[in-house]
């Protein structure tokens, strides 16, 4: 008799426990109301008398489901906000050159990228989920911000990949004198380089 007792309460424990949960939101109780027709109230005071008043707990199956969306929906947003705090402080390095005096070059440029697309993955995953988020709106914004950054900073990068061949390519003996419009062009295009780079420090 004791142990029938002992498991009719552990029965009850269990969706009392799935309820109580922190990660249950109005949404999730509205369902669960609306699938057996009773009438909610997001002021409505959770009790273990309102439960057995109802006869809540004789829907656990029901509580289970409702319980496992709640907790994959709170899952995927803290993923989202932890990717979206990340990036509120994620910044480039940028290195002094160590040839042209007052010209910053980018420095983890590279990791960055590679961050950026692991985050975009995880945020398209996110937007094509089935749970309902109240963030869907800022997770597809932070996504196409992302994806904008990147193919921003790609080109970025592949302009300083050119510039360094060209660097190399210009400093060379007697390249100035057998190409000197070529190198009056490249020394133009350094100075709007090094006043690109150098915004790019003071704003970053």
């Amino acid at each position: 008799m004791r142990a029938s007792r002992r498991l009719l309460r552990m029965s009850l424990l269990v969706p009392i426990q799935q309820l109580s949960s922190t990660h249950t939101k109005p949404r999730h109780w509205k369902r669960l109301f609306g699938a057996i027709s009773h009438q909610h109230s997001d002021t409505f005071d959770f009790t273990l008398a309102y439960l057995l008043k109802h006869n809540l707990l004789e829907y656990k199956d029901l509580i289970a489901e409702i319980s496992a969306v709640a907790a994959g929906e709170f899952d995927l947003e803290e993923r989202f906000r932890a990717i979206q705090s990340a990036w509120r402080v994620n910044n480039f390095t940028f290195t002094q050159h160590d040839r042209v005096p007052g010209l910053f070059l980018f420095g983890n440029i590279t990791e960055i990228l590679v961050q950026m697309e692991h985050d975009q993955i995880t945020l398209q995953g996110i937007l094509r989920s089935r749970y309902k988020l109240d963030v869907l709106a800022e997770v597809a914004k932070l996504e196409s911000e992302l994806q904008n950054a990147t193919l921003l900073y790609e080109k970025w990068f592949a302009c300083q990949v050119k510039w360094s061949y060209l660097d190399v390519v210009f400093r060379r003996e007697g390249v100035e004198k057998d190409l000197p419009e070529e190198t009056k062009s490249f020394q133009d295009m350094e100075r709007q380089w090094r006043d690109v780079m150098s915004s790019a420090v003071r704003t970053r």
